[in-house]
């Protein structure tokens, strides 16, 4: 029987694949992993994984699943730049979670379910990400958010690396 899957992430450890309800990581020896739930994002701070107990994280180098307190669980996910701090939208709005010591932030308090994608801007300062026909902008340094309207269905987000602005 054949498994509809998808190659979810890859980088220098290899790459991953995601099924239905669990997917698969395949590392450099080619020794596969399997973790039920969805792979949000890889980077060279670990992995995010959201699960139906819940939200996780996978350290470089291990294969456990470290619970994310205070997270139930999240539609995106991005590392920021640094790979310190994690972006999660989740059903009750964007938070911040340190890479560090797992301290929670909530940034807001509105979520749009199901939107699939959130992502941190070059400088570290703004999480973006698409509503169902508007961008919104999340400040973390403490100014207001804000939302750029469109009149069109907003479909990604996009970062332009400080190096080619």
């Amino acid at each position: 029987m054949e498994v509809a899957a998808r190659i979810v992430a890859w980088g220098d450890w290899r790459h991953a694949i995601q099924a239905e309800n669990s997917f698969d990581v395949v590392g450099e020896d080619e020794r596969v992993t399997t973790y039920d739930g969805r792979l949000l994002d890889t980077g060279r701070s670990g992995a995010l994984v959201s699960q139906s107990d819940g939200f996780g994280y996978v350290p470089p180098g291990t294969t456990e699943v470290r619970e994310v307190s205070g997270v139930d669980s999240a539609f995106a996910a991005q590392f920021s730049d640094d790979g310190e701090r994690l972006a999660l939208l989740v059903s009750e709005g964007v938070m911040v979670v340190s890479v560090r010591d797992g301290s929670v932030a909530r940034m807001t308090r509105h979520g749009e379910p199901g939107v699939p994608q959130v992502i941190w801007s070059s400088d570290g300062r703004l999480i973006v990400y698409p509503g169902r026909s508007r961008l919104r902008a999340v400040d973390t340094g403490g100014e207001p958010s804000f939302e750029l309207l469109t009149a069109r269905g907003v479909a990604g987000v996009g970062a332009v690396p400080p190096d080619r602005q």
